[in-house]
């Protein structure tokens, strides 16, 4: 098994297959999440996660993101995200209230984002919560791929209950729409965004 981790050690991607190469995308793997590069008979896809903690702002990870799908460019992926936000646009099931507002207005700046970028959630309505606790529940975990993605496969999500965890169990099951390969291309220009100054950036711009 291969463990790959972003810098905090707070997502993780779990490669247990012996038949795929994976390459750790270093300057995608930062302090906001963990990109792998995975080969195999499927072709090339990246692999990345993501845990946006509640007590951060939301921008560094979405920037980190945008890092990530510069970098895919044409090839497949999917990004998983305990993203502490909700929205139907993932079927978030708890209505608005003052105590979900946070969640709901980080769920408002991730949506953005996904329709600025063409990213789509895997998310199906389920009945079971991504998270689950004895005192709160809540859809704040989601998954997306990007159009490359949503191209190259078609997807099975779903979440089952599991008492290991406050977070339940979530599968993704991608079928191969077409008999060829998806080919990785030749990588685009990458940079270490993780001390990029923003304010300025935007200043400039």
């Amino acid at each position: 098994m291969r463990i790959y981790t972003d810098r905090r050690k707070k997502a993780a991607i779990l490669v247990d297959h012996q038949d795929v190469i994976c390459m750790p995308m270093e300057p995608l793997t930062t302090d906001y999440g963990v990109c792998v590069s995975v080969k195999g008979s499927f072709g090339s896809i990246f692999l990345c996660a993501v845990y946006c903690q509640f007590s951060n702002e939301l921008e560094p990870y979405l920037r980190n993101m945008d890092a990530v799908l510069l970098q895919a460019n044409r090839t497949p992926a999917i990004l998983g995200l305990d993203a502490n936000a909700a929205s139907p646009l993932w079927h978030s099931k708890l209505p608005r209230n003052p105590e979900g507002q946070a969640n709901y207005s980080r769920g408002e700046l991730l949506s953005e984002w996904m329709l600025a970028n063409g990213a789509v959630a895997l998310n199906q309505p389920s009945l079971v919560f991504t998270f689950d606790t004895y005192r709160t529940r809540s859809d704040i975990d989601v998954t997306l791929a990007n159009y490359a993605a949503s191209m190259w496969a078609t997807f099975e999500w779903r979440v089952d209950e599991w008492e290991l965890s406050d977070h339940n169990m979530i599968t993704v099951v991608a079928t191969p729409t077409t008999t060829s390969t998806v080919e990785s291309l030749a990588p685009v220009p990458s940079w270490n965004i993780s001390n990029a100054r923003w304010q300025l950036f935007e200043r400039e711009m």
